[in-house]
C-alpha cells in the first residue's frame, strides 16, 4: 500500500475510518460515488469489507468474490 501512495503519477488514494453513510451508486460514467463522513467520494473499484449480514444491500453483478 505504501508503494501504490507515493508511486510517481499515482493516482491511488487510501481512506481510513471514513464510513460510508449511504449505499453506493454507479454514476453515470460507471464509477462508484460513495457518501461518506468526508464527503464524497467517486472511485473505479471499490472494496467492500463486511461480514454475512450486509449480503441484501448489494446485487450479486455488482460484486466479485475472491479467494
Amino acid at each position: 500500500m505504501n508503494a501504490a501512495i507515493s508511486a510517481p503519477g499515482g493516482d491511488f488514494k487510501f481512506f481510513s475510518w471514513t464510513p460510508v453513510t449511504a449505499r453506493p451508486e454507479k454514476d453515470e460514467s460507471g464509477l462508484w460515488v460513495l457518501q461518506t463522513s468526508k464527503g464524497p467520494l467517486k472511485a473505479k473499484q471499490v472494496i467492500l469489507c463486511t461480514n454475512a449480514h450486509t449480503q441484501h444491500m448489494f446485487d450479486k453483478t455488482d460484486l466479485i468474490a475472491s479467494q
